[in-house]
This record gives C-alpha cells, structure tokens and sequence, in this order.
C-alpha cells in the first residue's frame, strides 16, 4: 500500500483535506503510479505530483474533480509551472536539447572543422564522394552510407 499525503509546502487548505488525499490517491492509482507525460514511475517519496490540468486558481470548482487531475513527476510538474521557472519556451534548449540561440556553435556546419578553442576554421569535412580529394583520384570506399546533410 502506497502513503498518500498532500504535497509538503502546499498553501492551498484544499491539500489538507481528506476529500483531497482520496481524490490524490485515485488519481495515482487510476494513472498507474506513472507520469502520464513522459511515463515515469512516481511511487517513490515525493516523486508523484498530481496536477490540476485546468489550474485550481482558475478554477476552483474542479479541484476535486478526477478528470480535471493527472498524475505527473517532479521534472514535468516543474516544466508546466511559470511559477516554478517553467513554462518558459525560449529556456535555452528545445525539447530534445538542442541549443534555441543561433549562435550557438551546435547550429553551425554540422561538418564544419573547428580549432583548439571551438571556433570554425573555414574548412569542411567531406560529406560524400569527391569532397576534399584531389582531383581525378577516385574516392575511398567505405562500409558507411554517405552523409547527405541536406535530408537533415
């Protein structure tokens, strides 16, 4: 059996309730103990969060009302509150973590050749046949398909 309490830090009276730590409890358990975002097991100590999909600010009405809850981890519970620091689309990285700013070196020539210090040298490795070879010298083979940047 899993314990069930309000979060700890929780202003609202509403997490005090007993009608909330029932409501809390079936979430979980109708969830499957798992972040319905990224699906993350949540039965360890304070690693479940159950949310409110439409906040309990706006509408206190559905604070208790199990299709307005879902059950979330610490990291997408964080992600999903302006409050928390989350919310915020243009935090530096996108969802699979490549850089927003375009300066950023990652979104440079993925082939571009850099110095000691990670700036771009000017050159280029090869991509396919005939890229840095001389000329009239056939290419070498390889067992790797060739790199076409354009397809990314």
């Amino acid at each position: 059996m899993h314990v069930v309490t309000a979060m700890q830090g929780s202003k609202h009276p509403l997490y005090q309730s007993v009608a909330w730590k029932r409501a809390r409890h079936a979430v979980l358990v109708r969830d499957g103990f798992r972040c319905v975002v990224c699906g993350a097991d949540v039965r360890g100590k304070g690693a479940a969060r159950v949310d409110h999909i439409q906040r309990l600010a706006d509408r206190p009405d559905l604070g208790l009302h199990l299709p307005n809850l879902r059950t979330l981890c610490v990291g997408c519970d964080n992600r999903n509150h302006a409050e928390r620091g989350g919310a915020n689309p243009r935090r530096g990285s996108d969802d699979h973590g490549q850089p927003l700013d375009p300066a950023h070196p990652w979104n440079g020539d993925p082939f571009a050749v850099l110095d000691d210090s990670g700036q771009a040298t000017g050159q280029t490795l090869g991509t396919g046949a005939g890229a840095g070879e001389a000329e009239g010298e056939a290419p070498p083979s390889s067992p790797y398909p060739t790199l076409d940047p354009s397809r990314w």
